[in-house]
């Protein structure tokens, strides 16, 4: 008997099993299974004993063949039942040869027919992953005899056979057939039990009794997957798990597996009269594909390929970025956080924390207390992990998702992409670290924009500025910047303007009795909407540091109008007080209050801040020159606009009161401006903001209105605007400028050319043209002229300076880094000197690299006047060595080939090629040298131009003196050569270059610049420690350069001592 149904609905707890634990399965071919429910049927027993007897029927039918059909069966009950097809019309009896029974999980020996073989072969000769037969002919079909006895079976092949047990025990085949591919849990469970219900079933059968008539063969039923185990005891029936048909697409023929565990007896014998009237074998029908999961990123590989099984993975889950708006507020997370952090700080190395960054960390840590066996405990403070994470959420590039691109022209080094939620970098692998290239933050981004083959995304700042990046990630990469760009601007733009409408919505609807009060209104500035606003980076306005907020707490009208309460966190909230009698015949509006900061088609008749009688005149003043310069009014031969320009800049110059009340003035005239004074007034305010600072009370205003405008792509003058911030910010950080602008920089600017094409100079008469801007100092044409060389570390920027050179001076000076360029430029044009901007290598403290052309031009250029002026030969004895002297006749062959020369050299450019100190030797005569230098030609003439310059550098870096500056002093009366290089400062020799004494840079404690009453300028260098100090005094004319040099040796050697560190 089978096992009784489970109670409940069996579709809700297995959905392709029946209720007797036996799998559903398809229509394939002329079967429909499962068949139509019957309501009537009661039970399986009842249904299986009408079938019985409409099989009895049946048989006493004549027909002329056997047909496989269809057949339905009225729904009486929701019970699943077995199909049974329609009996042929002869009575099947079952063979009176006994054989033994088989064992659980396997069949007997089976005895066929020719015409058997003949069908089994017609479905599996063709299956190439079934069948081990190379032959792929169909056997010719035997005849048949109706109403004859059944010949002798016929003994197949041992494959074969083997394969058709298989088949009928309903297993896949030989293991190499089956396709190689990891089975998970979820299909050997469903394996395991499917094979349970066919052990139970092969046991009823075993079971059943031995006489009746037989019933036809049951249908074919899908594949299950194979499992090495025919049954389990660890299952049971009670925790069978859904058995579903699976399809394989990688099969070019369907793969059938006839089910048994619907037969009565076990002993099975395929007669002639069976299968004689059958004309067509049954169709093989192809199982429909299945959906095969693909991936552009990921394609799967069609090569033969070995794969691991059973793998016992593990999974690190690890935080790798934060969004704009992300916060740590759970317990758990921050624990998490906390213990990330430590373990890649103590524990390994990432590329994501460079040195820097994990000194500064294990330097917090030691503070805490924390490591690396305590770090996972329970005892840290809850503000120690948070101060943990908020340092390491400021590191570079720690939590960012990096992308793999490519910068093209604008960034041919940069190799990744890292984006975050402080912005994106730009960075390259260097050794075991990210090093960053470039930094742009989210509030840069203007647009982004995918190419249509998803192979490159173009940034597009707000400045106008575009970079190309490409990259194979580029829709993945546009889609994060996208989301992180709309967290970062937020929602705050919708609860403004709520705010805002409620607050003109209270105005508007004031109770009479309550005149003079404005109820609980917040001051903010009105932001239009717009369907763009989730599109382009907008600073979102919040409320805060807006300019009517100042105007309401620092115009001179305000005060007298309005009595305020401010909030602790800095909002206008609450309630204004409008103070009675001011106005008559009603109340101060809305409008009126904004009105204080909009754009005036009149002039002003006193300062819009309160000041003083002698300042109010002059602001009215600058209010009328600012007009005049904009066009709002007329000019005058006595104020033409570089008037105008000179008179607004010499005033906050003299009064600096008066910066802020100028600022307030240039953003009330670019507020809500339609005419076209609005763009001059922007050009003006970007002169005013490349001079003068404001105060500590109206900067954050005045930084907020100018993001405000610089940030957003929907207003007119966002470019000027934009400018305008990057001067104010340039002035913030070096002070502004210092000289007035000259007549050509003010005109230029009013017509919108913000930058000036100036030359610059490279040792050896190279020259370059940088865009120079009117707040461009000296730091950023360094770094703009490093970045020709190859040199992108900030600590070896600072060994290379910017020197002026005027015309007729002895000496020169290098430029002070925070020095603005124009300043310097105007000032030598106005007084008529003819002068030259050279850039060189001031300091030599790191080693050095011949990996850019342009880098070895320079240092050549630079090195060979000392070389042949003799500055860094050593003379022992007024001698040169024996070895010195080969070296000296192989750089004499290298400078003839860096000169681009291609015969040897004569006697007449020999002596150009010597050091002096080599051509007063009395041991070597003209002839010798010449001699000496040819015996190297043929081994430098095969080289280069640019590689003989490098080989000559490469062989002076080994001598001593390399890399040092000279200066003649005279010390206690004696003259005598200054060197200052990496190893401190040397006192030599006036002649021989020996070394007399020298000092360390870690003994230098300062150095003091005098000048006596007779104009002789000294130097005075204080050396030792603090136990024990002396001081020597230094004559010379070059006190200033000689002291400047010290400290950038001095501050480099401070910064690798701490990097090493």
């Amino acid at each position: 008997m089978p096992p009784p149904p489970e109670l409940g609905d069996p579709s809700e707890v297995r959905p392709f099993m029946d209720p007797y634990g036996r799998a559903k399965t398809v229509r394939i071919g002329k079967w429909r299974w499962p068949p139509p429910k019957d309501d009537n049927d009661t039970s399986f027993l009842q249904f299986k004993l009408k079938q019985r007897r409409k099989h009895s029927q049946e048989l006493n039918e004549v027909d002329g063949g056997v047909e496989w059909e269809e057949f339905e069966i009225p729904e009486q009950a929701p019970v699943t039942s077995t199909p049974v097809a329609k009996p042929v019309e002869q009575q099947l009896q079952r063979s009176p040869v006994k054989t033994p029974k088989p064992s659980v999980g396997s069949v007997g020996k089976l005895r066929i027919s020719s015409e058997m073989k003949y069908k089994l072969e017609m479905v599996t000769a063709n299956h190439s992953l079934r069948s081990t037969s190379k032959s792929n002919q169909r056997p010719p079909a035997p005849h048949i005899a109706p109403h004859h006895s059944p010949p002798g079976p016929a003994k197949l092949d041992t494959d074969r056979k083997l394969l058709l047990q298989q088949q009928l025990a309903g297993r896949w085949g030989s293991v190499e057939s089956v396709e190689p591919r990891a089975v998970t849990k979820e299909d050997r469970s469903e394996v395991q039990q499917t094979n349970i219900v066919r052990s139970q079933q092969v046991e009823r059968m075993e079971k059943a009794p031995m006489g009746g008539v037989r019933p036809p063969p049951p249908p074919v039923t899908p594949h299950q997957h194979p499992t090495p185990s025919r049954s389990s005891s660890f299952y049971s029936h009670s925790n069978m798990a859904p058995i579903q048909p699976v399809t394989r697409d990688v099969y070019d023929q369907s793969m059938f597996t006839i089910s048994t565990s619907h037969s009565d007896a076990v002993d099975m014998e395929e007669s002639s009269e069976f299968l004689g009237t059958v004309s067509d074998p049954v169709p093989i029908v192809p199982s429909p594909p299945e959906a095969t999961p693909a991936t552009k990123l990921h394609p799967p590989s069609t090569a033969a390929h070995f794969t691991y099984n059973r793998v016992a993975w593990k999974l690190n889950v690890r935080k790798e970025v934060f969004s704009p708006k992300e916060t740590v507020s759970s317990p758990l997370v921050l624990h998490l956080l906390f213990c990330q952090i430590v373990n890649d700080c103590l524990h390994k190395q990432t590329p994501r924390i460079n040195r820097e960054e994990r000194n500064e960390m294990l330097q917090l840590l030691e503070r805490f207390g924390v490591t690396a066996a305590n770090y996972q405990s329970d005892k840290h403070k809850a503000s120690t992990k948070r101060a943990v994470v908020d340092m390491a959420r400021h590191w570079l590039t720690y939590f960012a998702r990096i992308f793999p691109i490519t910068g093209g022209n604008h960034y041919p080094d940069v190799q990744m992409l890292a984006v975050s939620h402080l912005g994106i970098r730009l960075a390259r692998q260097e050794g075991t670290h990210l090093r960053v290239i470039h930094t742009i933050s989210l509030e840069e981004i203007a647009d982004t924009m995918v190419s249509k083959g998803g192979g490159s995304l173009q940034l597009v700042l707000s400045s106008g500025e575009r970079f190309p990046l490409y990259t194979p990630r580029a829709r993945q990469l546009d889609a994060m910047l996208g989301a992180f760009t709309r967290e970062a601007i937020g929602a705050a733009n919708t609860t403004i303007n709520r705010e805002l409408h409620q607050a003109r919505h209270e105005e508007r609807t004031r109770p009479a009795d309550h005149k003079g009060w404005q109820p609980d209104m917040r001051l903010i500035t009105p932001v239009r909407d717009s369907p763009q606003q989730h599109q382009q980076p907008v600073v979102a306005d919040d409320g805060k540091h807006s300019l009517l907020q100042f105007a309401m707490h620092h115009f001179r009208q305000s005060p007298e109008k309005f009595e305020m309460l401010k909030t602790p966190d800095g909002n206008i909230s609450g309630s204004l007080k409008v103070v009675q009698g001011h106005k008559k015949g009603g109340d101060w509006t809305w409008k009126e209050q904004v009105d204080l900061v909009k754009y005036s088609p009149s002039p002003i008749a006193e300062s819009l801040l309160k000041l003083d009688t002698e300042l109010n005149q002059l602001a009215v003043e600058c209010f009328e020159c600012a007009m005049r310069y904009m066009g709002d009014l007329p000019t005058t031969p006595d104020l033409t606009e570089v008037k105008c320009v000179y008179t607004i800049l010499m005033h906050c110059h003299k009064h600096e009161p008066l910066r802020d009340e100028v600022y307030s003035q240039l953003m009330k005239q670019t507020t809500s401006n339609k005419s076209e004074s609005c763009q001059r007034g922007w050009r003006l305010l970007s002169i005013v903001a490349a001079y003068f600072t404001c105060s500590d009370t109206l900067r954050p205003f005045l930084l907020k209105y100018l993001e405000t405008a610089a940030y957003d792509k929907r207003r007119a003058f966002h470019g000027t605007a934009n400018v305008c911030l990057s001067n104010l910010r340039k002035t913030l950080r070096y002070g502004g400028r210092k000289n007035v602008p000259s007549v050509e920089e003010v005109t230029a600017v009013s017509a919108g050319r913000n930058s000036k094409r100036q030359l610059y100079r490279l040792p050896g008469g190279s020259e370059t043209v940088i865009n120079t801007k009117s707040t461009t100092v000296v730091q950023d044409v360094i770094q703009e002229m490093c970045a020709l060389i190859n040199v992108h570390e900030p600590m070896e920027m600072e060994e290379f300076s910017l020197y002026c050179i005027v015309e007729g001076d002895a000496f020169t000076m290098p430029l002070a880094r925070e020095e603005y360029i124009l300043d310097v430029t105007t000032e030598l044009h106005k007084n008529q000197q003819v002068f030259y901007l050279i850039f060189c290598r001031s300091v030599w403290h790191f080693p050095l690299r011949l990996d850019c052309q342009l880098y070895v031009q320079v240092l050549f250029n630079q090195i060979a006047p000392d070389y042949l002026e003799g500055l860094l030969l050593v003379l022992p004895g007024e001698q040169l060595p024996q070895d010195v002297i080969y070296e000296v006749a192989r750089l004499a062959a290298l400078l003839h080939r860096a000169a681009d020369m291609t015969h040897a050299p004569a006697m007449k450019e020999t002596k150009f090629l010597l050091p002096k100190p080599a051509l007063t030797q009395r041991d070597i005569k003209p002839a010798q040298w010449v001699q000496l230098v040819q015996s190297n030609w043929p081994a430098v003439q095969p080289l280069h131009s640019i590689q003989a310059k490098a080989q000559l550098l490469e062989l002076l870096s080994k001598w001593p003196l390399f890399g040092s500056s000279f200066f003649a002093v005279k010390r206690g009366g004696d003259q005598q050569i200054l060197a200052l290089n990496r190893n401190g400062v040397h006192f030599l020799h006036l002649i021989t270059h020996e070394t007399l004494s020298s000092v360390p840079y870690s003994e230098v404690i300062s150095t003091r610049k005098v000048r006596a009453e007779s104009g002789t300028m000294y130097l005075e260098l204080k050396c030792g420690n603090l136990f024990q100090q002396r001081v020597a005094r230094l004559q010379t004319d070059q006190a200033h350069e000689i002291t400047r040099l010290i400290r950038q040796y001095m501050s480099l050697h401070r910064q690798r001592l701490t990097v090493d560190h």
